[in-house]
Parts: structure tokens; sequence; C-alpha cells
């Protein structure tokens, strides 16, 4: 009899006499499997993925006792029937509007008309959770504009699928005598020509991401493709790693395919379930996590010098205003926030700042002013932020021309510099890096260059010239789209500790929803992250670093601390209207929100205050005095930046 825990050296050692004779391998049916087998066929791959410390999994591992019948051994194999109901409900999309629509036909490769008709998998009928919700009317919106086909793969079929454009050149190679019978009929003239094999095996790949365990039988139906047809294209993804097969589903004869991350989710939620009850949080109570992981609740503000990189790494990828960054951004999350931090940390080499363009900025310029939205970013994430910008520049001025021949020549100049060699009036060599660095081409070394954008009363008022050199961005080559969702998809969950679609309503210069999915499906499966319902009311995949879902629920066991918070309109914080119902607050600097205890309670938009609940007369005292309460930045003015606009007194 040989001991079942060994080290690696006693395994080859064992190998080594089974292969020379020393040892004899006699089989055996046996009743039931050993405590070390039981745990492979229970655990299938996962036996070596579980999170418990090795004792712990020993200890399950020879707890088990009993007699079972063959037949009864198969079950062990099994999935917990919840966790596989819960894993398709958050699989399958659930669209509410066409761009979603979009995405969904993108993420799943197609779709039948009974999905379409009941907005759920077809295979799972009406056995599903979710409701019949008809899609038809966001389809047809979809295949007048061009953004998606009825495909009929046979010329005799009556039935047809729905498909995006963007899988043209798959379902042609492995459908020739295929047809359009709704929308775009006539390929892109880019569609390339592919393998049948490989098209059928990228189709699959989709189609599994919004499927739990499902059988070949199953993903062929509405291919009318056989099982054995599926076979080779499955696999070859089984070969990638992106899928397992497994008999995970009670009462079914066929064994099941499921992708890997999907699978992993089953398997801790079929772990942690009778450890821990998942209650979705409430949106009050979310919130409330949020200006905790945020750095704006009293008890976690930071202070010191030390603490300006961890903020500033934390709100990687926010845009504000240079006088928002130093008004209320920084001094909202740093006690006793000094300005010369900021540009210490730039001339440091560390951060930079830079405009993000919007999409509807790019390929032409636009100008830098005091009140231009700039990201301060951490160096080396040039290339990630730069991927959406186009890559022709619009149309310069002579001035911006000179400037920008100054630059390539001369490399890194001070002002004065720049406009002696350029031989421009003060005001025509601002207006010339206003452009440039506007159009994302030039930036100063120090925060406080953006000064020079300052209305010329204003920089009168300034104690110190500008400081730093400006200099031409370089030209880095962009990310793969994969690549730089993921890495994208790292700094939301940084920034914001869990993460959903809804809440990504603001966000600009970010790469399409169904990408970020696939990102963070990826980092679920590597077990960085956890995916789940962590935030009650919103559809769709949740996602969260395991210390935010700690925090969450630690948050929401407490008692609701009695709490007023005020923030920036242009703070990430201001999710009114996103998370809470009621409308949007415009992400202005000069707009307000009050929080209280998850709760908003007042705004301040327009120079006008709001309440949105009734308060009693005291309380709305106490309200409006922490509504307009600005952050405490006293040495703003001193560095020379532009100060805020004075706010009605309560």
């Amino acid at each position: 009899c040989l001991s079942e825990v060994m080290d690696l050296a006693g395994l080859e050692e064992i190998l080594r006499k089974l292969r020379s004779g020393e040892i004899r391998a006699t089989p055996r049916e046996l009743r039931e499997p050993s405590a070390a087998a039981r745990s492979i066929l229970a655990a299938h791959p996962y036996s070596f993925l579980d999170p418990a410390p090795l004792e712990e999994r020993r200890a399950r591992a020879a707890t088990y006792s009993g007699h079972l019948a063959p037949a009864e051994l198969r079950q062990l194999s099994c999935a917990d029937p919840e966790a596989v109901r819960r894993v398709q409900d958050e699989a399958w999309p659930d669209p509410e509007d066409p761009d979603q629509m979009e995405d969904a036909l993108l993420l799943l490769g197609f779709l039948t008309r009974r999905e379409v008709r009941e907005g759920r998998p077809e295979h799972l009928g009406g056995a599903g959770q979710r409701l019949a919700r008809c899609w038809k009317e966001l389809l047809q919106k979809l295949a007048k504009a061009g953004r998606a086909a009825a495909f009929r793969p046979q010329p005799n079929e009556s039935d047809f699928l729905w498909i995006s454009p963007a899988w043209f050149a798959h379902w042609n190679a492995l459908f020739p005598q295929g047809e359009i019978v709704l929308g775009e009929k006539t390929p892109r003239p880019d569609t390339p020509s592919l393998e049948p094999d490989f098209a059928l095996r990228e189709i699959l790949r989709g189609r599994l991401q919004g499927l739990g365990p499902v059988s070949a039988t199953v993903l062929g139906h509405p291919l009318a493709l056989s099982a054995d047809r599926l076979l080779p294209a499955l696999s070859a993804l089984e070969a990638e790693g992106f899928l397992f097969r497994g008999r995970w589903l009670s009462g079914e004869d066929e064994e099941q395919w499921c992708s890997r991350g999907l699978l992993a989710r089953i398997h801790r939620y079929g772990q942690e379930r009778y450890r821990r009850s998942i209650r979705p949080a409430s949106a009050s109570d979310f919130l409330r996590f949020l200006l905790h992981w945020l750095k704006l609740a009293p008890e976690e503000r930071m202070a010191g010098p030390e603490s300006l990189v961890p903020i500033l790494t934390l709100l990687e990828g926010v845009s504000a205003p240079p006088e928002t960054w130093e008004q209320e951004l920084l001094p909202a999350r740093i006690e006793g926030y000094d300005p010369a931090w900021l540009e210490r940390v730039c001339l440091d080499g560390r951060f930079f700042w830079h405009r993000l363009r919007r999409p509807h900025e790019e390929g032409r310029t636009a100008r830098l002013t005091a009140s231009s939205s700039v990201a301060i970013l951490p160096r080396g994430s040039l290339p990630l932020w730069m991927a959406r910008e186009a890559s022709a520049r619009g149309e310069l001025s002579h001035r911006a021309e000179a400037v920008l021949s100054y630059l390539q020549a001369h490399g890194p100049s001070f002002f004065s510099d720049i406009q002696e060699g350029c031989g421009l009036l003060r005001g025509e060599t601002v207006e010339g890096l206003a452009e440039l660095s506007g159009s994302g081409f030039a930036r100063s070394d120090g925060f406080s260059g953006l000064r020079l954008f300052l209305p010329e009363r204003e920089r009168r008022k300034a104690q110190h010239a500008p400081a730093g050199r400006w200099s031409l961005i370089p030209s880095l080559p962009a990310l793969g789209d994969e690549e730089r969702a993921e890495a994208i998809a790292r700094v939301l969950l940084r920034r914001y500790g869990i993460v959903f679609r809804a809440l990504l309503a603001r966000e600009e210069a970010l790469p399409p929803w169904w990408r970020l999915l696939a990102a963070y499906r990826r980092l679920e499966a590597r077990g960085e992250i956890r995916g789940g319902r962590f935030v009650a009311g919103f559809s769709g995949e949740q996602f969260a670093l395991p210390e935010a879902a700690a925090a969450l629920w630690k948050i929401r066991e407490q008692p609701t601390p009695d709490g007023w918070i005020s923030v920036c309109g242009a703070d990430p914080a201001n999710l009114i209207g996103i998370v809470t119902p009621g409308e949007r607050l415009p992400a202005l600097a000069g707009n307000r929100l009050l929080y209280r205890d998850g709760e908003p309670v007042a705004v301040l938009q327009s120079g006008k205050s709001r309440f949105l609940c009734p308060l009693g007369s005291h309380e709305e005292w106490e309200a409006t005095k922490r509504l307009l309460r600005r952050a405490d930045a006293p040495s703003a003015a001193s560095h020379g930046m532009c100060p805020t606009s004075r706010l009605p007194s309560p």
C-alpha cells in the first residue's frame, strides 16, 4: 500500500520503480474511490486551485466515508445546481438599449429567433431564472442602422439567426450558401477569407461565454450541426485552456462543455455557498463603501506629502480642470494638502498631466484653456490613454506650427527660449502651446505650466513664473485591444473596488464594455478578482477586488453612521442618477453634491441649492452649510492657480 501524500521526489521514485518493474501495478475495481481519487473526481481540475490552506484540504479529503454505488459516484462531480443557475443568469446579456444589444451580438456571435423573442438561452426554455423579454425591436433598429443582420445558414430553411456584421467573415466561411435576409447584404470590402474550422471555433468561443455547462448536441442545434462536427473545434478550445469538459449537470448522460472563467465561478459559488450567503448590498450601502474607498470619508483621509502618490494612483484616468484638482479632488482626500506636493511629483517624473481626447474631438485641434479638463497619470501609462486618439492631427495655426517645429528641432525647452526662438510675441507663443497641449501633442514638466493658460489678470497675480520645460509628447506604439482593455479594467477596479456597467456611465475614453467584460472574466479565471452580484438593482455581471468585497460586507454589517460628505460635481463619487434614482448632476467643478449615510440629500447646481429629500429646519441649515463649504486649499492661491468662484453663503 502506497501513501497517498508524498512529495515530488517520492512520486518520481515510484514512477521509476513502476517503469523498471520493481513495483507491479494490478488494476482492481473498487466500490468507492480512495480519498485522493475522490477529491479529483469531485473537484475535477480544481483540486489544486482550492484557496483553502493545505491542512484543511487534506482534512476534507480524508473525512469522506461511506459506500456508494457506481451510479452515485458519477454525481460526485456534479456542480451545485444553484451555482450553475446563478452563473447562467449572470453570463447571459441583458441589453436595455441598441448599444447594449450590439455588444451582446458581438459577445455571443449569434442569437436565435426564440432567444430574441424570450431574452434567454434557447436550451433553458422556461427553466431559467430570467423573465421573458423580447429583443426584436432593438435588433430591428440595429438592422436599419447596418449594425445587425438576419442570416439564414441554408437557402432552403425558413429559420434564421441574428448576427453582427463584424461576424460576416465567420458565417460566410462556415455556411458559404447562407444569405442575409434582413440588414446589410453586402459584406465589407475588408472582410478576410477564413477557414471553416477556424470560423466554427471562434463562433463557439463567443457563444460559450454567455452559457454555463452545455452539451455539444445543444450547442450544435441552432446551427443544424451534429455533435461530431463540433467536437474538433471544442477540442481545440480545450487544448487552448479556454474550455473544460465534464459532467456537472445532474441527470445528463452527455458530457458538457464550459468556459474556464464561468466554470471557475460555478466552482467557487458552490464552495462558498455553505460558508457565506452573499446578499447583495443596497445602493446606499455601496455608496457608503465607495466614499470610504475613494478616501472621502473623514476617517479615511490621508495626510502628508507621501500620501499624494497613492491618491493620484487611485484617481488615474479622472479628468478635471487644474483648479479642481488643486482645490477639490486632492484636498478632499489629503489633510493639509499643499499644491507644491503635486508640482514636486510632476517635476520628479513620477506623474504627468495629459489632455485626454474625447471621441468627438479626435482628428481636430482643441485649444487648452484654464477650464479644460486634464488627467494626472503615472509615468509609463501614456500608451494606455493615447490608444483612442486619432493618429492624424487636425490643422494647426501658423503659431502652433512654429512652436511645433522649434520643439522638434531643439527638444524640451523653457517658455522664454521657445518665444525667442520662434520670434513670436508672448501671447502668440501661449496660443501655440495651448493648441499643441489641447490636441495632445505637447505638455510641460510641471503641473504649474498650466498656469500659462490662465486669463491675463489671474496670470499677473501669480507670484512665480510657470516652472518646468515644454516638450513634445513622444509617439509610442499603441497597445493591442485586449492588452489595453485589461489595463484599463485594472484601473477601474483600483478606483471603484467594485465595477459593473452602470457604474461607468460617465467614464470617457474607455474600451467598449464587452471588451472590459472579457478582461474581467480573464482576471476572475486567474483568481485575481471575484465575480458575482455585489450590489442589488443592477443587471449584468459585477466584479470586485477581494479586499473591496470584504470591505463592502463589513460596512453593510456596521450600523449606519450619521455622517455628511460633500463632493465636487467633477469627482468620480458624483453618482447621483447612476447608482441612485433621480436626475444626474452634471460633472462640472461648480456643482456640488451632499451625501448623508450614503444617500444624496442636496445638490448645488448653477449656484442654486436644492434638497432631494425632506429635512427638518435644523437639518436643512446643517446641510446647506456643508454643501456650500469648499475644500480647504489655503495655499492654492499662493501657488498661482486660478481661485475658485465664490459660492453664496447659506
